[in-house]
């Protein structure tokens, strides 16, 4: 919408000029004392927020944990958790837990990747025809369930994710081109050598000092014709208006606090700061229900997968024992000649193919366990949200908001809940595969 009236907003100042401006700026002026609040403080707390809702989204389990330990502690502990800077001698917690989640992913990608290692020994007897040394013996990486089912793919990406994916990201909405454009027109006509300032051309400079122009600071800056120069007074509505618009930039990780060289906004930024982590500490207890759940309905979500995959594994092996007795029974020694299977291999793939079918039923208890375990967690995060938003309505707030990351993480656990109840049903299938594999061999036998 912003930028639909951008140009409208430039036109208007370039038309009119200065006198437009001096118009749009007659509403009484704010007091620009703070008192005792910290702006500067305050907005270092909402950046470390920011920061700890992009660990929760993007990280893993260490990283989650230091998150929900920094949002549910002191405004120290908020601090002290979402430190980026790794270059002490004392590393903060993101480090470790950043170390904790790629050594756990390391440990997991060999766990899956050497596996097919083990299924493998069941399969070392003389192949039947049509298969070869290779097509029987062998599960290949194509043929490997934990790339099948996509889960070493999803913890790889987790293992080469790097710490710039994470902590280094501006989150910032940027300001489109029209933006841009229309406060740069207004820029040229209002702060030329003669009228612009010291603290306006410093303020102008920092509106793209290392970063390109934030969408929020444009608002501003084209609501007001330029900087502001006054602001409405406390007991307007057109102060709730822009303390609102304030709480809506701080929700869109808008963290900084905007330009303003004439420090006419003190007494909005303190309403709206204020205002904005009443919200989030309001709802401090349903957000960590959700994003233990989260966490949680992940875990289970893996653990199933994993069962799958061992599950289909299981079937593989099944399957072609079953082959190789199909096959075997109907040779005899006289025809086979120095090739037939002396009678303890036939044992052993009979064994083999029993103790997999045991595996395979194994593992779908385990994925049947972890799918309901992650339906427990979605309706544990669902009452947590449905209790937030009563929260939110009681306060006139915006739902879904004061949770943060929480109110995605809802949905992300509700997902994970679904998924893992379909991944358990396809456990379920492959472990009857792997049973008619072994009834086939019992009939054989």
């Amino acid at each position: 919408m912003l930028s639909a009236t951008a140009v409208a907003t430039a036109t208007a100042v370039l038309m009119a000029g200065s006198a437009t401006v001096a118009a749009a700026n007659t509403a009484p002026v704010a007091t620009d004392t703070t008192g005792d609040y910290d702006l500067d403080a305050a907005a270092k707390i909402r950046a470390a927020q920011c920061t700890l809702t992009t660990v929760q989204r993007k990280g893993g389990q260490a990283l989650k944990a230091v998150a929900r330990t920094g949002f549910n502690g002191s405004d120290a502990d908020l601090l002290a958790a979402a430190d980026t800077d790794f270059s002490h001698d004392v590393k903060p917690p993101l480090d470790g837990a950043y170390t904790s989640d790629k050594s756990r992913s390391l440990a997991k990608l060999d766990e899956l990747n050497d596996r097919h290692k083990e299924w493998e020994k069941s399969l070392n007897v003389i192949e039947p025809p049509p298969y070869n040394p290779t097509t029987f013996g062998w599960i290949t990486d194509a043929q490997n369930p934990f790339n099948a089912t996509g889960l070493s793919g999803w913890i790889a990406d987790q293992f080469w994710q790097t710490g710039g994916d994470l902590f280094d990201i501006d989150q910032t909405p940027l300001a489109s081109k029209e933006s841009v454009d229309a406060v740069n027109a207004i820029a040229k006509a209002r702060y030329t050598d003669e009228s612009r300032d010291y603290d306006d051309l410093r303020a102008l400079d920092d509106m793209t000092f290392m970063h390109p122009m934030y969408a929020d600071d444009a608002r501003i800056f084209l609501q007001n014709g330029g900087f502001p120069t006054t602001a409405p007074a406390p007991d307007t509505m057109e102060f709730r208006l822009d303390v609102e618009a304030l709480k809506a930039r701080f929700a869109s990780c808008s963290t900084e606090n905007p330009p303003d060289p004439h420090h006419v906004l003190d007494a909005e930024l303190v309403t709206a700061s204020t205002e904005w982590q009443a919200e989030i500490n309001g709802q401090k207890t349903q957000r960590d229900t959700i994003l233990g759940a989260e966490a949680a309905a992940n875990a289970d979500l893996q653990v199933a997968t994993q069962a799958l995959g061992e599950s289909l594994g299981q079937s593989i092996i099944a399957s072609r024992l079953a082959d190789w007795q199909a096959y075997w029974l109907k040779q005899t020694p006289q025809s086979a000649g120095l090739d037939y299977p002396d009678a303890s291999v036939f044992a052993k793939v009979k064994a083999d193919i029993v103790k997999a079918q045991a595996m395979a039923l194994g593992e779908l208890f385990v994925a049947s366990r972890a799918a309901q375990d992650a339906r427990a967690q979605a309706a544990k995060a669902d009452t947590a949200q449905q209790a937030a938003y009563a929260i939110a309505d009681n306060a006139g707030q915006p739902r879904g908001r004061g949770l943060l990351y929480g109110q995605q993480a809802a949905q992300v656990t509700k997902a994970s809940a679904a998924a893992a109840t379909a991944v358990a049903k396809a456990t379920e299938t492959a472990s009857n595969a792997t049973r008619a594999s072994a009834a086939d061999s019992k009939t054989q036998m």
